[in-house]
C-alpha cells in the first residue's frame, strides 16, 4: 500500500465544475490487496446523489483499492436507487481474466485493487481528499492526488483514451496525476470512472447513469507497455448484478428473450447461458414480481463479437444468492478461468433472491499492443416513467438502440406540439458532425433519428434537438 505524504480533511464542494453532484459520507477506506486473502468488511468511500437538489440517482461507491472481493470488484456500487426505488443492491466485476493465442503469454487472473492514474483536468474539484504520494514516471518524480474528483464533462482521460488518440504518436505509459474515482456531470448523464493496473494492463471501468433510468456499465481494456500485448488475446470481465428490485430480493423474476418482440422464458432453476455470436439477438430481463419495475440486460455489439470458448465458458449466469459466491476464490496464483461450475447446481430460483452474472469480452488484435477495447451491456429500465432533466423541454427522448453501437443506431423523439425542429449530432469538442433531421415534427408522433457511425471515430456523441418550444439532448456511445 502506498504511503500518503499528505492527508487533508475530507471536504464537500458545492462549486463548479458540477454543483449538481452531492457527495456525503466520504471516506478514504482502503482494504488491502489480493495477496492478503479475502477482505474484511469495509465502509463505502462515499454516497453520491445526482442531481443534488432533486436526486434521480443515489448510491454508495467503493474505490477499487477498497476491496470488497478477493481480487477487488473494481468500481463497485451498492444501494443504487432511481427515483427513490432500489434498482441494484450491489454491482461490480469480481472476476477478470485474459487468455492469449498460442505463442503468447498463456493466461492470467487479474486483480483490480491497484489503482492507475487518471487525467481529471486542472479545474477538477477534489471532493474527497485522501492525500498525495510521490511516484517515479519517465525519470521524474511526480505527485499523485488520491480521492474522489468532480471534473468538467469530457475532460477525464485514462491510458485508453490516450492510446487511441490519433494525435498521440507514442502510445503507452500513463496519463494524469490522480487516482481514485472521477465524476462527470453531463446534465442528462452522470459518469463515474476508475482506472486500475495489473502488470502492463490498464483497465478502465465506468458507470454511466442516464436521466431516463438507463445504466451503462462499461469496461475497457488497454495497456501501458507492449509486453505480450502484441500477440492476440481475449479479455473477459464478469459483471455481478444483484438487483433486489424495490428492496424485495425474493420476488425478482428473470426471463430470457430470443429476440425483441418475442415472449420471454422464465428461469426456474440456476442456469448458465451462451450467446450464439454476433447475430444473436438474445437478451434478458429482471423484473420485480410485485411492482413490475425492472431492467432489460441488452448485450452490446462488442460483447456479441467475442463468442464463448472453452476458457470463457459462459455469457450469463442466473444464480440463487449465496454469501460465499461473491467470487470464485481464484487468484493469479491459483487459476485463470472463472470457476463458476459449483455455483450452478440446479437449485430453484423461484421465489428466491437471485443474482445475474454477465460476461463482457474483447478481442485484442495481434499487432496492436496499445489497442483500447470497450465492452459492456446496456441496462434499460422497465416500468418507470420517462424522466426529464434541466434543459429538456417539450420533447421526450427514447433511448437509442443499440447504445453503445458500432455501426448505426436509432434514437426516437416526440414533441408536445407540432413545430419545425433540427436534430444534430455533436462530438464532445462541440463540433457538429451530422444533421439527423431538419423539418417538421408532428405532435405525439415518434420521430426516428438514425445515426451513422461508420465514418466517425469511437467516442461519446451528443444528439441535440432544437425547435420553437422543444429542446433537449441525449447521448450515444460509438465503440469499435
Amino acid at each position: 500500500m502506498r504511503a500518503l505524504v499528505a492527508s487533508a480533511a475530507l471536504v464537500l464542494l458545492a462549486a463548479p465544475p458540477s454543483a449538481q453532484v452531492r457527495l456525503t459520507q466520504a471516506s478514504c477506506a482502503e482494504n488491502g490487496t489480493f495477496g492478503d486473502g479475502p477482505p474484511p468488511l469495509t465502509v463505502p468511500n462515499g454516497h453520491i446523489a445526482w442531481p443534488a437538489d432533486d436526486p434521480l440517482w443515489e448510491f454508495d461507491v467503493y474505490r477499487p483499492s477498497n476491496r470488497t472481493t478477493l481480487n477487488s470488484s473494481g468500481l463497485e456500487l451498492r444501494n443504487v436507487t432511481y427515483r427513490g426505488r432500489t434498482v441494484l443492491a450491489r454491482a461490480g466485476v469480481p472476476v477478470l481474466n485474459v487468455e492469449y493465442d498460442e505463442g503468447g503469454c498463456g493466461c492470467f487472473r487479474d486483480w483490480q485493487d491497484d489503482e492507475a492514474s487518471i487525467e481529471v483536468g486542472d479545474d477538477a474539484a477534489i471532493v474527497a481528499d485522501c492525500g498525495t504520494f510521490r511516484e517515479r514516471r519517465g525519470g521524474t518524480d511526480v505527485t499523485i492526488q488520491t480521492g474522489i474528483a468532480l471534473s468538467a464533462p469530457g475532460v477525464v482521460e485514462t491510458a485508453c483514451e490516450a492510446n487511441d488518440s490519433p494525435s498521440n504518436p507514442s502510445p503507452g505509459g500513463d496519463v494524469g496525476l490522480f487516482e481514485g474515482i472521477a465524476v462527470e456531470d453531463y446534465g442528462d448523464e452522470l459518469v463515474l470512472t476508475a482506472h486500475t493496473e495489473a502488470g502492463w494492463y490498464r483497465y478502465r471501468m465506468k458507470w454511466h447513469f442516464y436521466a431516463d433510468g438507463r445504466i451503462w456499465p462499461e469496461f475497457s481494456f488497454a495497456a501501458a507497455a507492449a509486453v505480450c500485448t502484441s500477440v492476440g488475446h481475449r479479455h473477459h470481465a464478469y459483471w455481478r448484478f444483484d438487483f433486489d428490485l424495490d428492496g424485495t430480493p425474493s420476488n425478482d423474476v428473470v426471463r430470457e428473450f430470443a429476440a425483441p418482440g418475442t415472449d420471454g422464458q422464465v428461469f426456474t432453476t440456476e442456469s448458465s447461458r451462451v450467446l450464439g455470436g454476433a447475430a444473436d439477438q438474445t437478451y434478458w430481463s429482471v423484473v420485480d414480481g410485485a411492482s413490475g419495475i425492472g431492467y432489460e440486460i441488452r448485450p452490446s455489439d462488442a460483447d456479441r463479437r467475442l463468442p464463448v470458448d472453452p476458457f470463457s465458458k459462459t455469457d450469463a449466469l442466473v444464480l440463487r444468492y449465496k454469501m460465499d459466491e461473491i467470487d470464485d476464490g481464484e487468484t493469479i496464483s491459483s487459476g485463470c478461468a472463472f470457476a463458476f461450475e459449483p455455483f450452478v447446481d440446479g437449485e430453484s430460483v423461484e421465489g428466491e433472491d437471485t443474482v445475474f452474472w454477465y460476461r463482457s469480452g474483447a478481442l485484442h488484435s495481434a499487432g496492436s499492443p496499445f489497442e483500447c477495447d470497450i465492452a459492456g451491456p446496456m441496462l434499460i429500465p422497465i416500468g418507470f416513467e420517462l424522466s426529464t432533466v434541466d434543459g429538456t423541454e417539450g420533447v421526450e427522448f427514447e433511448a437509442a438502440r443499440p447504445n453503445p453501437f458500432s455501426l448505426t443506431t436509432t434514437a426516437r423523439v416526440r414533441v408536445e406540439r407540432t413545430q419545425p425542429v433540427t436534430a444534430e449530432l455533436y462530438d464532445l469538442s462541440g463540433r457538429r458532425v451530422q444533421v439527423l433531421f431538419d423539418g417538421v415534427a408532428v405532435q405525439g408522433e415518434w420521430l426516428p433519428l438514425r445515426i451513422d457511425g461508420r465514418q466517425l471515430p469511437a467516442g461519446t456523441y451528443v444528439v441535440r434537438l432544437r425547435g420553437e418550444t422543444a429542446r433537449g439532448t441525449t447521448r450515444v456511445v460509438l465503440v469499435r
